[in-house]
């Protein structure tokens, strides 16, 4: 009866117990680690419960592993900060919300730059071709009669593109500032091909309008020569 309970049925009660844990977890990374378990407690069942192995079930359950593993390391590298290029990593501070993976996304299909000349890349009443993300350097806005200037670390376009309205000011950005730019096309074209993109792009932009209305910046909050706090 001992014998019995620890070789086939043990392995089962174990595989079982962990694939219900697995079930009830949340978390992608605790979830695929119990997942393994119950997969190996079966493997385990398969070589004990008759005389013979079961090598079908056997192969079947290590080819679940190597799916299961194969999931966990896109997992790691999705939040591991060796993920982003090195030439772009200063980036991330700008990010601090998204893992390093969602970073290389957006970096991935954006166009990084530096102005040699300024350059209007919203005009009040007219859909934007493109959203922008200031690095360095400032915001010059015009909306509705008033003139006031936003720090380095925001969107600007992002309101058109997820409202899909015409922009609501005018942003002009000054020599040298650098900043990423994504065309809306682009944007459209990448979304309906990877939702995970889409996912981390709205992220960055809610969280963007969130504290543009928290802080709400005034104009005389900022100097139009230094973008720094007056």
């Amino acid at each position: 009866m001992i014998g019995t309970l620890i070789s086939p049925d043990l392995f089962i009660v174990l595989a079982t117990g962990s694939f219900i844990i697995g079930y009830l977890i949340i978390n992608q990374m605790l979830l695929r680690m119990a997942m393994l378990m119950g997969s190996s407690f079966f493997i385990a069942c398969y070589a004990t419960v008759a005389a013979e192995p079961l090598w079908g079930a056997i192969l079947s359950s290590f080819l679940m592993i190597l799916a299961n593993l194969t999931g966990l390391a896109g997992l790691y590298a999705r939040r591991a900060p060796w993920s982003i290029p090195k030439r772009h990593r200063d980036i991330a501070r700008h990010f601090p919300h998204l893992p390093p993976g969602d970073i290389r996304t957006l970096l991935r299909h954006a166009d990084r730059q530096v102005l040699r000349a300024p350059r209007v890349v919203t005009r009040e009443g007219i859909r934007p071709r493109s959203v922008v993300f200031v690095l360095n350097g400032h915001m010059e806005v015009h909306k509705q009669g008033r003139h006031f200037f936003l720090p380095p670390g925001l969107f600007a376009g992002e309101v058109a593109y997820l409202l899909r309205q015409p922009s609501a000011a005018t942003t002009t950005l000054p020599l040298g500032t650098e900043f990423l730019e994504w065309p809306m096309e682009r944007l459209d074209r990448i979304c309906r091909r990877r939702p995970r993109f889409k996912l981390a792009m709205e992220a960055a932009m809610s969280r963007d309008l969130a504290s543009k209305v928290a802080g709400a910046v005034a104009m005389s909050e900022w100097d139009a020569q230094t973008a720094k706090p007056a």
